[in-house]
């Protein structure tokens, strides 16, 4: 897509992370040796216990990484919180205990990842940038649905009102060239399984992941045979079908007319890339 999140970023997507943390040597553990900048963190904001956590949601950081259990407040009430006041951010829980519990808490808040104490330095940038890739593709979904992306999709992008719906939408809509493009890929880049993912975007949009990736891949095409002198077998590729023949049979069931066909009926001038059916 023209509107990419390569393009987002040279547009100045730097992140502002709030770290709260009330153990003092983890926390200074932390600061020293995560490489922030490299992360594309831009701002680091540190909270010492997790009042001060909560005081610093209104300054509406784009990451949250805390741990769960603080004195006056716990991870868990702050990110429900954010979640209640539909703060727009990615969370990432550090904790030192495995409590089931806790884990099916931190997946029904949407978060990025929960690390356990004591903290593996790798482990903690790879779940911050990953933090940062989808709050950069949420960024996008809303340049997306506002009508503010030079190729405008929002007309096929269903109401959604839950955190992962909006990252998958946007994920869909920057992937859907990409052959391998799937629930699978979808599943791990949410990093939940691909049957819970199904089934909760299913509830909160009302279609299947599949359906939406079809439904953007042939309106492409259809632009593209309205626009251009592509051959089919290109705007096969283009769009994500490795197999044109494939896309051809699918194209017709749903337009009820062969791309060869929808071409001629949209009368496309100076045509000068023809092909024979």
């Amino acid at each position: 897509m023209p509107y990419s999140i390569a393009k987002l970023v040279s547009e100045g997507g730097k992140m502002k992370l709030l770290f709260i943390e009330d153990e003092f040597y983890t926390r200074e553990g932390i600061k020293a040796s995560v490489d922030w900048l490299s992360l594309g963190i831009d701002k680091l904001d540190v909270a010492s216990n997790g009042k001060e956590g909560w005081e610093k949601l209104s300054e509406k950081p784009d990451i949250i990484l805390t741990d769960i259990r603080m004195p006056y407040k716990t991870g868990l009430e702050i990110a429900k919180q954010a979640r209640d006041v539909s703060l727009e951010c990615e969370i990432i829980f550090l904790s030192s205990y495995s409590d089931k519990e806790y884990l099916f808490t931190a997946i029904s808040l949407s978060s990025v990842a929960y690390i356990e104490k004591p903290v593996v330095i790798e482990e903690l940038s790879n779940a911050i940038r990953q933090a940062v890739v989808r709050r950069e593709h949420y960024i996008l979904f809303n340049k997306l649905r506002d009508g503010d992306a030079p190729d405008d999709m929002s007309k096929l992008l269903p109401d959604c009102s839950h955190h992962n719906s909006k990252l998958i939408l946007n994920y869909i809509a920057e992937h859907y060239s990409d052959p391998s493009l799937s629930l699978a890929s979808i599943a791990e880049f949410v990093n939940l399984s691909p049957a819970y993912l199904s089934d909760s975007f299913k509830k909160d949009t009302g279609k299947n992941i599949k359906q939406v990736i079809s439904d953007i891949r042939l309106d492409k095409a259809s632009e593209l045979l309205r626009t251009t002198p592509l051959t089919v077998a290109e705007i096969a590729q283009k769009i994500g079908y490795r197999d044109s023949n494939y896309f051809s049979k699918f194209f017709k069931q749903q337009f009820g007319v062969s791309p060869h066909g929808y071409r001629d009926n949209a009368a496309l001038p100076d045509n000068s890339h023809n092909e024979t059916d």
